[in-house]
Formats: C-alpha cells, structure tokens, sequence
C-alpha cells in the first residue's frame, strides 16, 4: 500500500523522472530491479485505498 500510494502521488504531481523499485529477498539478499511506468497508479489507489 505504501508503494501504491507513492506512485499514486508522483502521478498527480506530475513526475517525469525515472522511478525504480528494488525488491531485496530476505534469504539470499539478492536485489530485483524493476523500472516502474507511471499512468494508472491513480485510478489502481482509488479503487483499492479508497473504494476497498
């Protein structure tokens, strides 16, 4: 929800940088990259925050 909501707001300001999500495995350690696309985080956050 953290990252839903953070996405969400980086939409409504308007953002135009470049957004990452680094996802650590608690066992090996080891780091996933992932290049987020920023467009439907508001919409997703409204009917999954808001709406339930």
């Amino acid at each position: 929800m953290n990252l839903l909501t953070l996405l969400a707001y980086l939409e409504q300001i308007d953002f135009k940088g470049d957004v990452y999500y680094h996802a650590v495995h608690e066992k090996t350690y080891d780091i996933d990259e992932y290049k987020m696309t920023l467009g439907s985080f508001t919409s997703l956050y409204q009917d999954v925050i808001l709406n339930k």
